[in-house]
């Protein structure tokens, strides 16, 4: 059969103009969305202000302001110019206090050299403390912790610190990684009475579940990132992805079911691949407030 005995169907009857256009258009809506997915949206980050209200709060710590951003993740597709941005934000909104809740860099003794430096010109009156990530752990932890040191950052790995405001004073819990089954709440709380307030800093928020089946301490409020918001949020579905140990507290502010514990998570101002949906980078204020009395 030669090519003149082919009867060629007109294009009318298999796509109309209208309907190649339509599609035409869809394809580039979509294409579109994903450049913006991929290259705007993880560079666009926003600022998140929330109240934290805690029963049994002191007066003097009532206004407090702590800060949160986590998981830098800086490498391949986060570079130190971006952590220095979120930083200028952060000292914009004049926190107290700023707590970084791990992940600083992604793989190599360079890269957490470069965040560091990011992160030294953080200002808050009261310091700025960290925990320690799983990804802080692709290396020897001293090369996180020992930049970090020189930058101002106090990483609490199983500790705690007593912080001095006005006439009380902030008792703050710093674990080790979960994921890599380091955190050790026994050894971070032993020197903490029971019946101290004291605020948990741990890179994993569904920690706190556990927490609150194994800990008789007064932890009422976790400070949580590792789930970057899932990095893509889709309408009425929420995040697809999320990893594992951030599933029950995955972003924002959730109380831990049968207690009056919260749990806060960032969804951080980095990405592990470089895409977000609907899940922009965040610098985050909380500022804290006693329960009003009855």
């Amino acid at each position: 059969m030669s090519l003149n005995d082919i009867e060629l169907e007109p294009v009318s009857s298999r796509m109309s103009r209208r309907t190649f256009l339509r599609f035409a258009g869809c394809a580039c809506v979509a294409g579109v969305g994903v450049q913006y997915a991929s290259l705007v949206a993880p560079s666009r980050i926003v600022t998140n202000s929330t109240a934290v209200v805690i029963p049994g709060l002191p007066r003097s710590l009532e206004g407090l302001r702590v800060g949160v951003m986590s998981d830098f993740h800086v490498g391949d597709y986060v570079s130190p110019e971006f952590v220095a941005g979120a930083v200028a934000i952060m000292n914009s909104l004049r926190p107290d206090m700023v707590l970084l809740p791990g992940d600083f860099f992604q793989d190599t003794p360079e890269q957490a050299e470069a965040c560091a430096d990011a992160l030294s010109d953080l200002i808050a009156n009261l310091g700025v403390f960290a925990c320690p990530g799983n990804h802080d752990h692709h290396l020897d932890l001293r090369k996180t912790s020992v930049p970090l040191g020189r930058a101002g950052v106090d990483l609490l790995v199983n500790e705690s610190r007593s912080i001095a405001y006005g006439a009380a004073s902030l008792r703050l819990v710093g674990l080790d990684s979960v994921t890599e089954g380091l955190a050790d709440h026994y050894r971070a709380l032993r020197s903490v009475p029971e019946d101290e307030m004291a605020f948990v800093l741990v890179h994993e928020p569904d920690h706190a579940d556990f927490l609150a089946q194994s800990s008789g301490h007064h932890l009422p409020l976790q400070i949580s990132g590792h789930s970057h918001g899932g990095q893509v949020r889709l309408p009425f579905l929420g995040a697809p992805i999320l990893p594992s140990l951030a599933h029950h507290y995955p972003r924002g502010l959730r109380r831990v079911e049968g207690t009056h514990r919260q749990v806060f998570t960032s969804t951080g101002v980095g990405v592990s691949v470089p895409v977000r949906v609907n899940c922009p980078p965040e610098v985050a204020l909380l500022t804290l407030h006693g329960a009003p009395e009855a």
